[in-house]
């Protein structure tokens, strides 16, 4: 089931099969490395709460459908972001990289951009400030 640009982006915190999916998406570790390059196994509990205490103001559970694709935009807020499953292509500058589960990004306020999610979409762990 493919859903449309305003569907998604009306999605906001953890959507019904977010839900579902508790035990992966929230519970279990995710291995990633931190920006010093040291490796780190953390929930989104301890992911939650290791970016509430960097001073972002919210910490939301992101799932795209698979294949889904979006339309260039911007946002009113800074992102550090992990993914949590699946894969997709962040497009900005000009540049695109593919990101998979264990990766980290970041989307800095008011840069446009656009993403495109693998065949098995995607789940990522997006940290905020406003």
């Amino acid at each position: 089931m493919r859903l449309d640009n305003k569907a998604r982006q009306a999605d906001v915190g953890i959507d019904a099969q977010a839900s579902a999916n508790q035990c992966f998406f929230l519970r279990c570790p995710v291995t990633h490395l931190r920006s010093k390059g040291s490796v780190m196994n953390e929930t989104f509990e301890a992911f939650q709460a290791r970016k509430l205490a960097e001073g972002h103001d919210e910490v939301l559970v992101r799932e795209w459908a698979p294949d889904f694709a979006n339309e260039p935009h911007t946002h009113p807020f800074d992102t550090e972001a992990l993914v949590a499953q699946g894969e997709f292509w962040l497009t900005r500058d000009g540049q695109t990289t593919h990101y998979k589960q264990g990766d980290t990004f970041t989307v800095a306020r008011g840069v446009m951009h656009c993403e495109r999610y693998g065949p098995a979409g995607a789940v990522f762990w997006a940290a905020r400030k406003n």
